[in-house]
């Protein structure tokens, strides 16, 4: 009889480290996909912000004219050379 209950206890103590083991690992997920979504937001407030400022044509004309070069009529671009 007390050779069952031994058997019997050491299967519940076997389940509650399977359950324990599983609580860890859902909290890790849990903390995982709290950094990703706060970097998700994150992300989204820039694009927000990005958005808000390619509306006022100025940025937008500035922004242009830094990346890519664009001029108004009959102004000249001029490289300098890096200081490399």
């Amino acid at each position: 009889m007390s050779s069952c209950l031994f058997a019997i206890s050491l299967f519940l103590f076997y389940q509650i480290a399977i359950e324990v083991s599983n609580m860890f690992a859902l909290k890790k997920d849990i903390a995982n996909s709290t950094d990703t979504l706060n970097e998700i937001k994150e992300e989204k407030e820039s694009l927000e912000k990005e958005k808000e400022n390619l509306q006022d044509p100025n940025f937008v004309e500035n922004y242009a004219r830094g990346k890519y070069m664009a001029t108004k009529d009959g102004e000249q671009v001029f490289i300098l050379p890096d200081d490399n």
